[in-house]
């Protein structure tokens, strides 16, 4: 289905372009118009690609605090990770405007990263009760502080805020796309590393640790992996 929806996505628009001059934009540029060269390499495939990077990327972080908290239904908003890094965009964008979109991934992965050092010096263990509650709490805090934000700001910014938050791809590029790709993959190499100790932790703590599973290690290594995703 998703590559269906990439098919359709790089061939349909404004201007339809057929399949075939996918191929020829990325080896034979010459054998197509200027403008077709421009929207497939400079608009259609930067956005798709972002979409995919995005969408894997959130489904990592999904799936890596689902492992940490055995909750199927578990988010990085779960921990306040996710309103952690909007939070700090927000600052970013209410505070200095000028600054360009390519600050916000680094400056939202610091809020992300302070936010889950909160809560784990807050919840001063990673037993699964306490480190959620104080998660929730701390997620509910920074989400209003995010609504005293937008209501105190100018109305340009707050555009351009909810903008951010809602989600778009109008402004991807390739440096963007690179961007995304570079956080994603070692991101995705360490959860990837730790998948073997994260199956042996679903057995409960007790039994991890005596199979030799280091379950606090683990559980910070699988924590910081989805403030770099999210």
């Amino acid at each position: 289905a998703a590559l269906l929806l990439l098919s359709f996505g790089r061939t349909h628009g404004s201007l339809p372009i057929p399949a075939s001059a996918i191929g020829r934009a990325l080896f034979y540029p010459e054998r197509l118009t200027a403008d077709a060269h421009y929207i497939v390499m400079d608009i259609r495939l930067p956005r798709l690609l972002m979409a995919v990077l995005c969408g894997a990327m959130l489904g990592m972080a999904g799936a890596a605090m689902q492992s940490i908290t055995r909750n199927g239904l578990a988010d990085p908003g779960l921990i306040g990770v996710k309103e952690g890094c909007s939070a700090a965009v927000l600052l970013l964008i209410f505070q200095f405007p000028g600054l360009g979109p390519y600050w916000r991934p680094l400056i939202g992965m610091a809020g992300g990263l302070l936010t889950a050092l909160l809560v784990v010096a807050l919840a001063r263990d990673l037993s699964r009760p306490r480190f959620i509650l104080i998660g929730i709490g701390v997620s509910w805090a920074f989400a209003a502080a995010m609504g005293v934000f937008m209501t105190t700001a100018d109305v340009r910014d707050v555009q351009t805020a909810m903008l951010w938050l809602a989600g778009s791809l109008h402004a991807a590029s390739w440096t963007l796309v690179s961007i995304a790709a570079a956080w994603t993959v070692p991101a995705f190499a360490l959860l990837l590393f730790t998948a073997r100790a994260a199956d042996v932790a679903l057995l409960g703590n007790h039994t991890a640790t005596g199979l030799g599973v280091r379950t606090s290690r683990l559980a910070l290594l699988r924590v910081f992996a989805p403030v770099v995703l999210t």
